[in-house]
């Protein structure tokens, strides 16, 4: 016998679940339907075709498409963009990137790069204005971009780039800083010649006045410094031309000889008096107890053939060693014993307070021969 009252029940059950279900969308389906589910796709493979520059390995490394990564539509068109920047910082400005995508088997998906690169742009010309004091000539051989010649293809030094192009604005700063300019200020600008496929560069340079080193003295606050054994360290000598390395090397060679006397914690400086109406720099190097920085991490890069170990017997890659402060960096030692050692100075260093006083993690970049 039939409940009335479980019927009726039923019956407003089966009314709400009718109602609700156009509400909900298609996650719940109605009564008598089938629920469809939408499956990604998958990538059968990847291939490129056309590419000449970049072999199949390295643009693989360029794309986040994969064998049996999920098919996307976004994630292709990244991709295609992250090969056009390649090839365009390359000097393949024209380049061209294309898809083609071929189902496969069970729902997969075959993508496919088809890049038409062109042909590679090159630096028909490098010029300067202003360089009244030195010749094109030196500073071309200063710059890292070169002009487009028979070895381009194999030294590939003759691509235009905003980076590089700072870069070398920066070296031509530093060559007219070395040669007595110390404000000389460098302007550069990049023009494209379609017809040639080539960029004119132009260096625009303002040298500023040439100046000399004038006095020159030193200072120490350190008893028992014998200040005249640093003199032989100078080389920022009177009525020499201005020169930022010499003034830096004279910086460290005096930061050495201090070192040398028994003073590893000496911190030197120079000080700049700016004499305009004679154009000369008169400099006096100001020798001062530095904070006592001791070495408490030695890390070691880049030696891929050679042991820590071997490394670590090199004079002066020791924990617990003092630290020369000047620039933060330097060590007090300077050859390398078996020539590992690619460069000896410490990068990145940390600085921490203890007890005995200050300690720095110290890292090296080892070269293997």
């Amino acid at each position: 016998m039939i409940n009335p009252t479980k019927l009726m029940r039923s019956a407003v059950l089966a009314l709400a679940i009718l109602g609700a279900a156009p509400l909900a969308g298609t996650a719940i389906p109605l009564v008598g339907t089938q629920a469809t589910v939408a499956q990604d796709q998958l990538v059968s493979s990847v291939l490129f075709e056309g590419n000449r520059r970049f072999s199949d390995a390295q643009l693989l490394t360029m794309v986040d498409a994969s064998s049996s990564g999920i098919f996307s539509q976004q994630r292709v068109q990244a991709d295609v963009e992250s090969i056009r920047q390649a090839y365009d910082r390359d000097g393949f400005n024209r380049v061209s990137v294309a898809t083609r995508l071929e189902p496969q088997e069970n729902g997969r998906v075959r993508v496919t790069f088809v890049i038409d690169e062109g042909d590679r742009a090159g630096i028909a010309a490098i010029n300067f204005t202003g360089n009244n004091s030195i010749n094109a000539g030196n500073l071309k051989g200063a710059i890292a971009t070169k002009e487009t010649g028979i070895l381009g293809w194999l030294f590939r030094d003759d691509t235009y780039d905003e980076q590089k192009l700072a870069v070398d604005r920066e070296r031509v700063r530093l060559y007219y800083a070395n040669r007595g300019f110390p404000d000389a200020q460098v302007t550069s600008v990049g023009e494209f010649d379609a017809s040639k496929n080539a960029y004119f560069i132009n260096f625009t340079v303002n040298e500023g006045e040439k100046y000399e080193f004038g006095n020159v003295g030193i200072e120490t606050s350190i008893n028992g410094l014998n200040a005249n054994e640093l003199k032989s360290s100078i080389r920022t000598d009177t009525n020499r031309r201005y020169s930022i390395t010499d003034l830096q090397k004279t910086i460290e060679d005096m930061s050495y000889e201090a070192t040398a006397q028994g003073y590893s914690f000496a911190d030197v400086r120079a000080r700049l008096d700016r004499d305009i109406a004679n154009r000369k720099f008169n400099i006096t190097y100001l020798v001062d107890e530095g904070p006592r920085v001791y070495v408490e991490r030695v890390n070691i890069t880049g030696n891929t053939k050679t042991r820590d170990f071997v490394i670590r017997r090199e004079p002066g890659v020791r924990r617990r060693r003092p630290v020369q402060p000047f620039n933060g960096r330097a060590w007090p030692y300077r050859h390398s014993r078996s020539g590992v050692l690619q460069d000896r100075r410490c990068y990145h260093p940390t600085w921490f307070r203890t007890r005995q006083g200050h300690r720095q993690y110290c890292g090296y970049r080892a070269v293997d021969r």
